[in-house]
């Protein structure tokens, strides 16, 4: 998930450079800038020259440049992780009051693998970014007091702050609040509304969220159940990489419930799900079901199967096909 969440970040930092390059920068800055100049860098594939760029103007106190290059250090994009790093920039545009940088140097703070993590510091900076409004922010101080990071837990509190987040669009903060509900632990259970948070957040991509709305479908958790609807959230998070996902997905299409019955594509989904980092402990036992449906299919199709796996694990994500 964390992998995942990464990757997410990275397209959308990649897109918000694009927007900045094309839209933004050629309104409010002149060719010598070198944010402007390293935006249009940026946007021609030239990143090694935007970076250089970046550097420059975040050197020159550019509040913006700082903020920028702490993520790029922060997320290895199109350069090479440097957690330490990042910290430096996000903290020197954080001192300026960039809320943007404050959001991202608390969750920064959060997520540090350091012995003794700076919860204390973490919450300062998050509530700074919050105040103005930062969707991350929010979220990420629900987080704090949900996990009892620094504080102690407090579940109303992380649901106050989830909500906030929530209405603002927060996909992150719909999924916990959704999760906040069909657990029960920090407000009174309700499966039905917890399944209103899922979705919001399924519709938005979330892939843990698309999973779970796809339970409780199949299942009819709160909910009427609708098998044909789950068979389609359960495909939307397999084919983000959800191990569990393919698996139960997989399940349906061996049975036509939902679904129009299909053994080569539920082997495909088998196939997948088997390959994921989580499969060795999940709650599913995979090679009874390929072994099972693998009986029941020839030699071509198996041999079509494992080519389209190896496609996949190449990155050509396509869906499975019939064999």
């Amino acid at each position: 998930m964390a992998d995942l969440r990464r990757d997410l970040c990275k397209r959308a930092l990649h897109r918000m450079l694009t927007v900045l390059a094309v839209v933004c920068l050629p309104i409010i800055a002149q060719a010598a800038d070198p944010m402007h100049e390293g935006a249009r860098a940026w946007r021609n594939g030239q990143y090694p020259a935007a970076l250089r760029l970046f550097d420059k103007a975040a050197q020159r106190g550019d509040s913006n440049a700082q903020w920028l290059l702490g993520r790029l250090l922060r997320d290895g994009t199109r350069t090479a992780r440097d957690p330490a790093r990042a910290r430096q920039w996000l903290e020197r545009a954080a001192l300026q009051g960039h809320a943007g940088a404050q959001s991202d140097l608390g969750s920064l703070l959060l997520e540090s693998r350091d012995p003794t993590p700076d919860y204390a510091a973490a919450r300062r900076w998050l509530e700074a970014a919050a105040e103005d409004g930062d969707v991350q922010a929010r979220w990420r101080l629900g987080q704090l007091h949900e996990q009892g990071l620094g504080v102690a837990p407090d579940g109303a509190r992380a649901a106050r702050w989830y909500r906030m987040a929530a209405a603002q669009g927060g996909v992150e903060a719909s999924y916990r609040l959704g999760r906040l509900y069909y657990d029960g632990r920090a407000l009174a259970q309700d499966q039905a509304m917890a399944a209103q948070w899922y979705e919001r957040a399924a519709r938005r991509g979330h892939p843990d969220a698309q999973l779970r709305l796809a339970a409780m479908l199949e299942h009819g958790y709160g909910i009427a159940r609708n098998t044909a609807l789950a068979a389609r959230w359960y495909e939307r998070a397999a084919l983000q990489g959800v191990a569990w996902a393919q698996f139960a997905f997989a399940g349906l299409l061996e049975q036509g419930d939902g679904v129009a019955a299909s053994d080569p594509l539920a082997y495909q989904w088998l196939l997948l799900a088997a390959d994921g980092a989580d499969a060795a402990t999940g709650p599913w036992n995979v090679d009874a079901a390929l072994t099972r449906i693998g009986a029941r299919l020839s030699d071509p199709q198996k041999a079509a199967a494992d080519r389209w796996l190896r496609a996949w694990r190449n990155n050509e994500r396509r869906p499975p096909r019939a064999l």
